[in-house]
């Protein structure tokens, strides 16, 4: 995206080396909406598309503020900053942090599903029948659905995304009480938007029985 080397700049991707008071605030205001981004849009990105897709998130969350907006124009013309103010947002770790929110709600998971699911609940469960559960579970994800009865293999097809265990795993991780959800208020708030949310916990449960059937 940018012609110059990133090892040049890594190490003054710092808010200290940005001489602009505008550009310090257009780094942390891009740095906001990447965080806001995987967390609640696209916890998965490519490697290949961050540094465009920061940089598109950058400019967008620039354009919101007149002053701010005046500066992008100008660094729009500077490879140097650009890739400053980039490798501000990878060098911040939000990249890491999104790891870390997805591990979060593995662990929570694996505490929460055995209640949410009944799997191996009680003393009668053998290997083969736990075996035999995980995998129907598996199976054209069932465990996304609601009324769920894993000892006779049964739920309601009609009830997609109603299992206790995403109302669950959605409480605990934002809108707890020190969740982020919960902080950010109700205007604006790209956290009452589920459906990403609801993908990423998808993936921290199916995660679960993935583990045990193995």
């Amino acid at each position: 995206m940018t012609s110059v080397l990133r090892s040049e700049v890594s190490k003054l991707a710092t808010l200290s080396h940005m001489e602009s008071p505008r550009t310090k605030h257009i780094a942390m205001s891009g740095h906001k909406a990447l965080h806001l981004h995987v967390a609640t849009v696209e916890g998965f990105p490519s490697s290949s598309d961050r540094d465009q897709l920061y940089w598109d998130l950058i400019l967008e969350s620039s354009k919101q503020d007149k002053l701010l907006w005046e500066k992008m124009k100008e660094i729009q013309g500077d490879d140097t900053l650009k890739a400053q103010l980039i490798d501000y947002a990878i060098l911040l770790q939000t990249w890491k942090g999104t790891t870390q929110i997805r591990g979060e709600l593995v662990t929570k998971a694996r505490i929460s599903i055995p209640a949410c699911f009944g799997v191996g609940a009680g003393s009668d469960w053998t290997d083969d029948d736990l075996q035999e559960a995980l995998k129907w579970l598996l199976d054209d994800m069932r465990f996304m659905h609601g009324g769920m009865d894993v000892r006779n293999l049964t739920c309601d097809a009609q009830a997609p995304l109603k299992n206790p265990a995403f109302r669950v795993l959605l409480e605990a991780q934002w809108w707890g009480p020190k969740g982020e959800g919960r902080r950010c208020g109700r205007k604006g708030n790209a956290y009452t938007d589920n459906l990403p949310i609801l993908a990423l916990i998808t993936c921290a449960v199916s995660d679960y029985p993935s583990c045990l059937s193995v």
